[in-house]
């Protein structure tokens, strides 16, 4: 669909073709790329997408995120992320190895813990989402699910698949 300007019909997709956003999101990509050494193609994303996932945006300037997907674990070593991990730096984390692999400022990291394959954009955040995912006893954070906002936005979804977005300002 066009949208009109003061001077000329202009089509949506030519304003995003040209926009600064769509710039930013191939760097971003583009930087990835040389941090993961795999271009985030639809087969990656395949390999990594899996039933009920979050993602967590952290810095929005520089797409800094947490991805996690419930992916059976038989299914998260056959990703092509877990068959290039001896490209990466293990690490530990609440007891669990990750892979961690950096390009100049960009970084990626992920870890398959459970039934659960992580994702980040950064080593310090999948450490993070590790040791919370992966706490025991008195000092294990209390589940998500307690909280009232999550049992609410479970009981507004209409049918499985729906999308919920929760913004913490």
């Amino acid at each position: 669909r066009c949208l009109s300007d003061w001077s000329s019909d202009v089509c949506s997709s030519d304003l995003f073709s040209r926009s600064m956003l769509l710039l930013r999101l191939e760097q971003v990509r583009d930087e990835f790329a040389g941090a993961a050494g795999l271009s985030p193609d639809m087969s990656v994303v395949e390999s990594v997408a899996g039933t009920h996932s979050i993602l967590a945006l952290y810095n929005l300037r520089e797409i800094e995120f947490v991805y996690i997907t419930r992916l059976p674990t038989a299914k998260a070593v056959q990703s092509v992320l877990w068959q290039k991990r001896n490209d990466y730096q293990p690490r530990q984390s609440a007891g669990v190895t990750y892979y961690v692999r950096s390009q100049g400022q960009r970084q990626v990291a992920f870890a398959a813990s459970g039934d659960y394959l992580l994702l980040a954009t950064r080593e310090d955040l999948m450490g993070r989402a590790l040791a919370l995912m992966n706490a025991r006893g008195a000092a294990a954070t209390p589940a998500v699910s307690s909280d009232a906002w999550f049992t609410q936005a479970i009981a507004a979804a209409g049918q499985a698949g729906d999308l919920r977005l929760t913004v913490d300002l």
